[in-house]
């Protein structure tokens, strides 16, 4: 099982829904947060037992985890243990002893998790009224070590033949002796554990670890203590144990399952009188409003500078990409996966290395950068070879390219610290020192005109949606731009309703609307077709006959600046790693109306009864489809019967 590649790490991210639950939310070793659950890419990105230690050993991380799927199972039973005595309920020892598969002690010390394997789609079973969870995929088992009874079974069976017995037998059983378990003696009513948690915090905050062996030990007792053995305390404490040298994850598991529930000795009170001076000055420095300086205050200068208009400050339109992306932006690059994305990003590198035209645009010449988290450096590289190969450059041209353009994989660097521009560890997101370690390790590279970080959501550090992790990121984007004195752009994925409907605007992007609103510059990609090309612009008909084995890509331009206008969409032509700009006649807008007129028209005497039909029956996306439908109806062309549901039908 250890060398399985199903490992993972976690943290704690409190709940507004629970306060006194926080959420577990699972990372991949690389520092990424876990996405979609059970795809390639996710499958691709979990690591060994030894390599997930590693990224837990000095880090943010509270703790190791298991991913169930890819042939993995697990039984999760909550609620069954006796944190004291480690008995098990009569009906959950008989699940232990049936199943003979590994099986250990959950965060809490209260529950039972068991492991093992199959690929048989069993449906998920979840009794929350008897604590029982059986899952097949998309969902992880936080590790702790700890075997039942002291011994854990080597075995790893298949848990498929107990999967019926275990729903009929042993739920009912479950549902009828549902534990209703208190907190264990001697921990913190649940009530008074909000307030002795912000102490502690506090706490730990001043307490230095030390490496001696007693501290730690006190720290755990009380944490355990004044939790109630609870697995927020000991995420507390694996947190505040990972600054030692000596930190072990098994060592805090072992000893957090150790502690009695009814145990007395040091509480919070105790820490509190002996760290009494420091941890007096940590509660005055909180509670310190902030004292306004007016006279050094940076805004207060700018405002009583006048803010006068200069004429001869104002210099030319400096880009990066001409036309399109001017220097020092912050650029996000929205489509949805499997878009081919990077792949393009490698052909603008090459054109930023030779100084030609991308996509028909003039680029500056200079240095290319990509940091990739998504990729790993030798499928970087191989890409980056098969693009310059389909180009034919000279050996003259080809040294150039190789000189200017740098790639970076993060995926196999360990040891790094924290690789995100947020960290939400503490509960409430905070920028990182990422954005500084990036502009020192970059600014030995000469005359960098873009660089590039792959993919945001990589890099964010924290959950898109929030409003706060996506702005620290893209600020940090922008930042980096702008002190790189370069164009910095970051893929990201659109909404699932943006990539079925094609919707493009400034806000496509997944997550919060932050993304939008602090980059500069919105750049839409979708796949698309010869069919709908043609309906947008004119194009020689040899010219639509040749793109039949090729895959057809629109770029979006979805917003210009104040000193810039919105390009109209470029139609690129896609040959594996070959990549070219398709160029027409723009339609006039009377012109394409008229010909969506007459396609629907076509659609419903075909028998075509809906605005949904008619999309299908022409295949085009839903958006489209509604617009020329109402075009039609406003025009005479088609009528449509009475009430909300009504047929469209030909004029007569």
């Amino acid at each position: 099982m250890r060398d399985a590649k199903r490992w993972l790490v976690w943290t704690l991210r409190p709940d507004p829904q629970r306060p006194d639950k926080p959420k577990k939310v699972p990372h991949y070793a690389d520092g990424g947060l876990r996405g979609k659950t059970d795809t390639p890419d996710d499958a691709a990105r979990l690591v060994t037992y030894a390599k997930a230690v590693k990224a837990l050993s000095g880090s943010r991380y509270a703790g190791l985890g298991f991913a169930l799927g890819g042939g993995w199972q697990g039984l999760d039973l909550d609620g069954v243990r006796d944190p004291a005595t480690g008995a098990l309920e009569p009906w959950a020892l008989e699940i232990v002893k049936a199943i003979d598969t590994y099986s250990e002690v959950s965060p809490s010390g209260r529950g039972v998790h068991l492991i093992g394997r199959g690929t048989e789609a069993l449906k998920t079973i979840k009794k929350d009224k008897a604590g029982v969870e059986f899952y097949t995929k998309g969902r992880f088992f936080t590790y702790t070590g700890v075997p039942i009874n002291g011994k854990a079974s080597t075995n790893i069976v298949t848990l498929a033949p107990i999967y019926s017995l275990a729903e009929k037998r042993w739920l009912s059983q479950a549902e009828a002796h549902a534990p209703n378990l208190p907190l264990k003696a001697g921990g913190s009513p649940r009530a008074l554990w909000f307030e002795t948690r912000e102490k502690l915090k506090v706490l730990l905050g001043i307490l230095t670890n030390t490496d001696e062996y007693d501290p730690w030990l006190t720290v755990g007792m009380v944490l355990h203590k004044e939790s109630g053995g609870s697995e927020e305390g000991f995420a507390m404490w694996v947190r505040w144990s990972q600054a030692s040298t000596k930190f072990k994850h098994e060592a805090c598991v072992e000893k957090w399952n150790s502690f009695k529930a009814d145990e007395g000795g040091v509480g919070i009170g105790t820490l509190i009188q002996d760290n009494k001076d420091a941890y007096e000055k940590a509660l005055r420095d909180q509670a310190k409003p902030a004292v306004l300086d007016i006279e050094d205050d940076p805004l207060v200068a700018h405002l009583r500078a006048g803010g006068r208009v200069d004429f001869s400050s104002v210099k030319e339109v400096e880009f990066y990409i001409d036309g399109l992306i001017e220097r020092r932006r912050s650029v996000g690059l929205v489509a949805p996966g499997g878009t081919g994305k990077t792949t393009l990003v490698l052909d603008l590198a090459i054109a930023t290395a030779l100084g030609t035209e991308w996509l028909g645009m003039q680029v500056q010449q200079g240095a290319f950068v990509l940091i990739s988290k998504d990729d790993l450096k030798a499928d970087l590289d191989g890409a980056f070879k098969s693009m310059v190969e389909a180009r034919g450059l000279s050996d003259k041209d080809a040294k150039t390219v190789l000189d200017n353009v740098h790639l970076f994989s993060l995926l196999e660097l360990e040891k790094a610290g924290l690789l995100d521009f947020a960290d939400e560890s503490n509960g409430t997101p905070a920028a990182t020192q990422l954005k500084e370690r990036l502009i020192a390790g970059l600014r030995d590279i000469k005359n960098v005109r873009c660089v590039m970080l792959d993919t945001l959501r990589q890099f964010a550090g924290g959950d898109t949606n929030s409003s706060r992790v996506m702005g620290i990121a893209t600020q940090a984007v922008t930042s980096l731009a702008a002190t790189l004195d370069c164009v910095a752009i970051v893929p990201h994925h659109t909404t699932k309703v943006g990539a079925r409907e094609g919707t493009v605007d400034q806000y496509t992007g997944s997550g919060s609307a932050a993304f939008g609103d602090n980059l500069r510059v919105i750049l839409v990609l979708f796949k698309s077709s010869v069919q709908e090309m043609q309906d947008e612009i004119s194009v020689p008909h040899e010219v639509a006959a040749a793109l039949v084995t090729s895959e057809v890509l629109k770029l979006t331009d979805t917003r210009g600046s104040l000193r810039r206008r919105a390009l109209p969409p470029i139609w690129i032509a896609r040959d594996r790693y070959a990549i070219r700009r398709v160029d027409g006649r723009p339609m006039a807008h009377t012109e394409r109306d008229q010909r969506d007129i007459e396609q629907v028209v076509a659609a419903v005497k075909a028998g075509a009864g809906s605005g949904d039909s008619v999309a299908t029956a022409l295949k085009w996306r839903k958006q489209r489809a509604a617009a020329a439908v109402r075009a039609a109806l406003e025009s005479g062309a088609i009528t449509k019967e009475p009430g909300r549901t009504g047929k469209l039908k030909t004029a007569p």
